[in-house]
């Protein structure tokens, strides 16, 4: 705060190539990155506080797995999914 003056600014950054959202900065200066796959897919976000997310998916493009880890926690959550074929 300067002079009373609240600063409220969320910034978001997006890459040139594909106009994908790159990162998200908040008003406390947390840096949130996001990383795509060739399909345009969220591959990884980088959280504040050393979280990161990684997201694979099979070749149709349904969701395959997603971990969650810390660099301040030795706990990680990871869901792994399994489609079965309809016929």
């Amino acid at each position: 705060m300067v002079a009373g003056v609240v600063r409220d600014l969320t910034t978001y950054e997006y890459l040139p190539l594909t106009g994908d959202l790159g990162s998200v900065t908040d008003p406390l200066g947390n840096e949130f990155t996001i990383d795509y796959n060739l399909r345009g897919m969220v591959e990884s976000v980088t959280r504040p506080g050393g979280i990161f997310e990684t997201s694979l998916y099979d070749e149709l493009g349904r969701l395959r797995s997603n971990r969650v880890t810390s660099t301040s926690s030795p706990s990680t959550r990871s869901i792994r999914a399994k489609y079965a074929v309809r016929r």
